[in-house]
């Protein structure tokens, strides 16, 4: 399932390596699920050991990245979901809250679920993954609420294994979570890389190392990065290619046309056919 501010996909890694997983933030709430496989996942400056039966909960803008442990098959679903897009309802907005945000950075992002309780939000999220209906945002929270119940009234905290670092973020951290911030406001309008010093007051060079630390690409390539996916999400609700251009901030159609391609490899208008949010290849 693809659509504006929500997914969720399966993916199946027949041959993982150690370096194909590198550290990232997005500006979605996240869930997700290991089914096989041996492999860790860092949230922040914690480490957790998972496995079929954990369920790991990510508030936005949270550092986090899946660590493999060894040449074994791996298989995961997640789904994603913005805050934007969530439904104005109490209940759900609750169930969120206690869920996500009720913990510092890091710290308890994982929970355990027995076998019956694992089974049922595995076979929510799989449904989800799958679904091909026309109320693709209604049936999303419609499913995803009784599976957030289920994670809260049933799932045990566990706390990960900290890292030695200070749990308090440190300035250069809180400086890439306002820059990341800023970019997901203003990515359309971001035409060089001076913003760093008139919005902020810090030398680009210092903001790209600090980018290459911390989510393991350059500045550039990650404003770069939000263009495209927010420029899928419009191509998927069935925009016109040459719109999408322009609303996400590229100069011509012609530069838009070669990045995506080389980017998703398959063309806007591929992508906009196909209904469905492509694959980065690169």
């Amino acid at each position: 399932m693809e659509y504006i501010g929500i997914c969720a996909n399966e993916r199946i890694d027949p041959t993982p390596e150690a370096d194909g997983y590198a550290a990232h933030s997005h500006d979605s709430y996240e869930i997700f699920l290991p089914v096989a496989g041996s492999f860790e996942f860092e949230v922040s400056n914690y480490l957790y050991t998972v496995g079929r039966g954990s369920v790991l909960l990510l508030p936005p803008w949270v550092t986090h990245r899946l660590v493999v442990k060894d040449s074994e098959p791996l298989e995961y679903l997640y789904i994603q979901f913005t805050p934007r897009a969530i439904p104005d309802e109490s209940e759900m907005l609750a169930a969120i809250e206690a869920l996500f945000n009720r913990h510092g950075e890091g710290e308890q992002s994982m929970r355990r679920l027995s076998g019956e309780s694992f089974s049922y939000v595995y076979a929510a999220v799989k449904r989800l993954c799958i679904s091909s209906t026309k109320d693709v945002h209604e049936q999303f929270f419609r499913i995803l609420f009784p599976v957030l119940c289920e994670i809260l009234a049933y799932g045990t905290p566990v706390s990960g294994k900290y890292d030695g670092f200070t749990k308090e973020p440190s300035r250069q951290s809180t400086l890439t979570d306002q820059i990341i911030e800023y970019i997901s406001q203003h990515y359309a309008d971001i035409q060089d890389l001076s913003f760093v010093v008139d919005v902020f007051h810090y030398s680009t060079v210092h903001v790209n190392s600090l980018f290459k630390n911390r989510l393991g690409v350059s500045l550039w390539r990650y404003v770069l990065h939000i263009r495209l996916d927010r420029a899928c999400d419009m191509l998927v609700n069935g925009i016109h290619a040459s719109e999408v251009a322009l609303s996400c901030g590229f100069k011509d159609y012609s530069t838009f046309y070669r990045m995506f391609k080389k980017s998703y490899g398959i063309t806007p208008t591929e992508c906009r056919r196909m209904g469905k949010k492509p694959e980065m290849v690169r």
